[in-house]
């Protein structure tokens, strides 16, 4: 079935017109209570001894009943302050997902049936001071929509120094089937984004990483920020894969110290993708001094065959 072309939210204010494409910049949408949800949520960055991450691909099923009790039943055992959803749905009559004391920003890269768009969705507790993205200006074989990117900046404790600072989080779903070359260039500009940025950074989503020549990649962009990937214990591995790789990653900066490994949640559950679960502590590092510099281009690589 083909898909509808894609309509911007009204909600998302353009601010400047790239040549092969649209940035954008938004405030934060205010998220409501959905029926059943306990307003008190996760408890604020801040004062909490913890950061709580959680990251899911829900395979467009985050208006469905059991994605919803899924992810109540998360909020209410580990407490997420921030929560990042990938192929999370929007719409005028389906409440948002269940964070409800925080605030969200959505960018939609699809429109559904019924006025239902899928896209990428970042909710935070406190709300976020700024909210910006982008979609890919490559496509996907086969495909006639691009992937979305997602940023946001979260008020964070203030450095040793006493200067104010936030905590940069950036939500992808990356380019699936594609060469490496097209899949490298749009890696790159997120690393350009990430590289502007001063304060702490979480790095997160569905990297589509299928290839040993992708992961690496990734790697080389991460290493380069200075972002170390978090894993989970080598037994309790049940990440999505595709042709034996995973797919769904999480990557942070030095000030945030992993409290615990990944957990994987909901292996065998309500979407394709189970949901990562990240636990850090601040701990006192020294800014950056000299920007990164990302990796060279690599070769391209044949796509696997298309599949879900």
């Amino acid at each position: 079935m083909p898909r509808a072309p894609l309509r911007w939210s009204r909600k998302l204010l353009p601010l400047v017109c790239l040549g092969l494409g649209l940035a954008l910049i938004f405030p934060p949408i205010r998220a409501e209570a959905a029926p059943g949800i306990d307003p008190v949520s996760a408890p604020d960055l801040v004062s909490a001894p913890d950061l709580v991450v959680l990251s899911w691909n829900v395979h467009k099923e985050n208006g469905s009943d059991a994605s919803r009790k899924r992810l109540q039943g998360w909020q209410a055992e580990y407490h997420p302050q921030l929560v990042a959803l990938q192929e999370a749905i929007a719409d005028t009559t389906l409440p948002p997902p269940p964070i409800a004391s925080g605030q969200q920003c959505f960018l939609a890269n699809l429109e559904l049936a019924h006025g239902r768009r899928s896209g990428v969705l970042l909710i935070s507790t406190p709300p976020p001071t700024l909210c910006g993205g982008w979609l890919t200006t490559r496509l996907e074989a086969g495909w006639t929509t691009p992937k979305p990117l997602l940023w946001a900046e979260i008020p964070w404790p203030p450095h040793s120094e006493g200067a104010a600072a936030t905590l940069l989080v950036v939500n992808l779903h990356a380019l699936n089937f594609t060469t490496l070359a097209p899949y490298r260039a749009e890696l790159l500009r997120v690393g350009e984004r990430l590289a502007q940025h001063r304060g702490e950074t979480l790095l997160l989503g569905d990297f589509n990483t299928w290839s040993a020549a992708r992961q690496a990649l990734v790697d080389s962009v991460a290493h380069a920020l200075g972002l170390t990937e978090q894993l989970p214990a080598p037994s309790a591995d049940g990440r999505k894969r595709f042709l034996g790789h995973p797919l769904d990653h999480v990557y942070h900066s030095r000030g945030l110290a992993p409290v615990e490994e990944l957990l994987v949640l909901d292996p065998a559950g309500t979407s394709d993708h189970p949901a990562l679960l990240a636990r850090y502590r601040s701990v006192a590092t020294t800014p950056a001094t000299a920007p990164a510099t990302l990796p060279a281009a690599a070769p391209p690589m044949a796509p696997p065959s298309p599949q879900k």
